[in-house]
């Protein structure tokens, strides 16, 4: 059993997530790996080994004569593997985070330092198993193509409004009104979730709305006419709109380098999908 699991807390969990959902402003079938990479947040057991090993840097940092150090000297040397100890539990994590060696010899260095190091470790398992966990879902398929790392979105501080910040977050995340996402609750297979919109026979997905469905050619345009105006037209959008994979990168990922211009993509992008989906709720009702 890894360290992450020694103690389930599944509560904590619950209302971690749920907090996310609130600040995301988004669903609550929003998956939950979506939330934790928008926000960039560890799990709550990820948290828990954390703090763990940064008391165990601080009992052995602190005075041999306290209490506290003598205390857990004596638990150490009085472990069994057959049952649970905190002595254990902080074995068994420095094991599964590769750190064994620093058990045997409790030479940490300083304290600032250690924490450095734990961190480090924690957050990278964390992001490989929250890597992992995409993959395993197919509605993500577009979340795994433009966000790459477990930490926080500036879209979030950089589009004011909820209601845009809100769709943005929604898009990128798969769970909205399109028909990619709602075809999945009546079990259609991905070729049926056809656009409805245009009626054409292309799946309405995001990208489909945000590339190439004629029925929001207009507020398209406008969106790509403020984001060149607003850029100087740096990234030539007129003249690579086929290709398709780096537009939505550019728009939905983080294609651009430049701070002040990701600003302006991120909540041109918004306003255009905000725009667009009020526009379908007007044409399709509640189909």
């Amino acid at each position: 059993m890894g360290v992450w699991g020694v103690t389930n807390w599944p509560e904590a969990e619950r209302i971690q997530l749920e907090m996310g959902r609130l600040i995301l402003g988004v669903p609550s079938k929003t998956a939950s790996d979506v939330v934790r990479g928008e926000l960039g947040l560890w799990t709550m057991s990820a948290r828990r080994v954390l703090a763990t090993l940064s008391w165990w840097g601080r009992l052995l940092t602190m005075d041999h004569s306290r209490m506290c150090y003598r205390v857990y000297k004596f638990r150490r040397e009085h472990i069994r593997e057959n049952r649970i100890s905190w002595c254990g539990v902080v074995k068994s994590q420095l094991q599964e985070l590769k750190l064994e060696q620093y058990w045997m010899s409790e030479d940490i260095g300083e304290l600032s330092s250690w924490r450095a190091l734990i961190k480090s470790r924690i957050g990278a398992h964390e992001s490989r198993a929250w890597r992992e966990r995409l993959l395993e879902k197919p509605k993500l398929r577009l979340y795994r193509r433009v966000k790459s790392d477990l930490a926080f979105e500036e879209y979030l501080l950089d589009i004011p409004e909820l209601k845009f910040r809100r769709i943005f977050a929604m898009m990128r995340g798969g769970t909205n009104q399109l028909r990619i996402e709602t075809g999945r609750y009546v079990e259609e297979e991905v070729h049926e979730r056809t656009c409805l919109v245009c009626g054409s026979d292309a799946v309405e997905d995001e990208g489909h709305v945000l590339i190439d469905c004629i029925s929001y050619e207009v507020l398209r345009r406008r969106m790509f006419q403020d984001i060149c105006y607003r850029t100087g037209d740096v990234y030539n959008l007129s003249q690579r709109r086929e290709d398709k994979d780096w537009l939505v990168g550019l728009l939905l990922g983080n294609g651009v380098t430049e701070k002040g211009h990701r600003v302006i993509v991120k909540q041109a992008v918004a306003r255009f999908f905000y725009r667009a989906m009020r526009s379908r709720t007007q044409w399709l009702g509640d189909l």
